[in-house]
């Protein structure tokens, strides 16, 4: 097909879909692989830009918002980007001169949809480059200057002298911080070394100068006198070899013992006496005395007189006396409604009331009131829950007869389940159930003679 009878195919075509004539000279036709979009030509100076008509609508959207939001800066640092790309420069090494990072130039060179130049080290083999690392720093070059003059990134450089060439670049004298020395110590010595070296000539002197056995209260005197910790002291004592004073496993069991039995003393006085001198405990224990405790919990003489149960145990236990167990389980609250249940349920039974009548008389369900029975000893018939379920039986009603007679009969006349569901209204399990009871179900020639008896 002819470039011509192509182009008329075309018009004809968008004629007749559109309603619009196209003459066939107007029909461009485009390579495959060539884009219809005409990109911005660099021209040395700036990015040069084809008349807006052939720039679709969706780049000078784009173009417009980019434009709208780079600020002057970065305007005028593109343009140095875009002079120093057109001198060969590749993006380690115009990042050395602008003195910025090698991604925002590379970012400025894809905004101006420039390729990126090769690098010198990117044209030599990887020997040749590890050769000329190694003679700029045996020149005494640094890793930044280096990376400068080869093309090479900081990191790049700093890891081949490193890892492969195995000579790592001295630290900058110039940016090391000075040591301070401290004027009390010899230069050189730290100051904790010194610090120790004058404290233990004098903790021996101090452990010599005792004429007893050294007790560990010295010691701590001696810490709190040089400002130090016991730590410090006890590392003293294992430099010079002087062993840390002890006490023998029967002081020490003594020492405990004697501590536990102040201890408590103290607790017993404090709860024999009181605050007051004992003259509430026994006003409470008079009181208690004379009181018909009988009925009468723990809790409730607490509540009572406004002390804890724990007060009023050892009231009643100084006392030898007894109170009413509460249940494990139950509080007083509880327990009382518990018990006044099983009473109520207990008079209406013997007055013969039903499962019914106890329901509604007490508001439980039937488990509460068969609990309350068993714990009382008692027993309700289930009779009397539920007559209609053990009413006489009298047999089918007539509908069911009627339902059964019309079964059969549609049986006899060899319908089938779908038939029979049809016919009747019924589902498939209800009119299974019914031929099932009648034994019109299985070997169809049974079922007939059944029909017919």
């Amino acid at each position: 097909m002819t470039h011509e009878s192509y182009a008329a195919q075309v018009a004809a075509e968008v004629a007749a879909r559109y309603g619009y004539s196209v003459a066939p000279e107007a029909v461009q036709i485009i390579p495959r692989g060539v884009s219809s979009n005409v990109l911005p030509v660099w021209d040395g100076k700036q990015l040069v830009y084809a008349e807006e008509s052939r720039i679709s609508w969706r780049n000078q959207r784009t173009a417009s918002y980019h434009n709208k939001n780079v600020s002057p800066k970065a305007i005028e640092r593109r343009l140095q980007v875009a002079a120093l790309h057109a001198e060969g420069l590749h993006d380690a090494a115009i990042a050395a001169k602008l003195g910025v990072f090698q991604s925002v130039v590379c970012n400025d060179r894809l905004k101006l949809g420039l390729a990126a130049n090769p690098s010198r080290s990117s044209e030599i083999s990887k020997e040749a480059r590890y050769g000329q690392i190694r003679a700029l720093i045996a020149q005494g070059f640094g890793s930044d200057a280096i990376a400068a003059e080869l093309g090479m990134t900081v990191s790049y450089v700093r890891c081949v002298a490193r890892h492969i060439l195995a000579q790592p670049f001295p630290v900058n004298a110039s940016a090391k911080k000075p040591r301070l020395e401290n004027p009390k110590t010899a230069p050189g010595i730290h100051p904790l070394v010194a610090a120790a070296n004058l404290r233990r000539p004098k903790l021996v002197a101090m452990v010599g100068g005792l004429g007893r056995t050294l007790r560990r209260d010295d010691l701590v005197q001696f810490a709190t006198r040089e400002a130090v910790s016991i730590k410090q002291v006890r590392t003293d004592m294992s430099a010079l070899g002087i062993a840390w004073p002890g006490i023998s496993p029967e002081q020490r069991a003594s020492v405990k013992a004697d501590r536990i039995a102040a201890h408590r003393a103290a607790q017993v006085k404090r709860r024999v006496s009181g605050r007051d001198g004992g003259v509430a405990r026994d006003a409470r224990h008079a009181q208690i005395t004379a009181m018909d405790i009988s009925d009468l919990t723990v809790a409730d003489l607490a509540a009572r007189f406004g002390v804890s149960r724990v007060t009023i145990k050892a009231d009643l236990g100084a006392l030898g006396i007894g109170t009413k167990s509460q249940s494990k389980f139950m509080t007083c609250i509880a327990e009382q409604t518990y018990h006044g249940h099983q009473q109520k349920i207990a008079v209406l039974h013997a007055e013969g009331k039903g499962w019914a009548e106890i329901k509604l008389a007490t508001g439980l369900g039937g488990d509460a009131i068969s609990r309350h029975l068993k714990a009382c000893g008692l027993t309700l018939p289930r009779d009397y829950v539920n007559t209609w379920a053990n009413r006489p039986r009298t047999g089918m009603t007539e509908r069911v007869k009627i339902f059964r007679a019309r079964l059969a009969r549609l049986k006899a006349e060899g319908k089938t389940y779908a038939e029979m569901m049809a016919i009747t209204g019924h589902s498939k399990a209800s009119v299974g159930l019914h031929l099932r009871e009648m034994g019109l179900t299985g070997d169809t020639a049974a079922s007939s003679q059944r029909v017919a008896a």
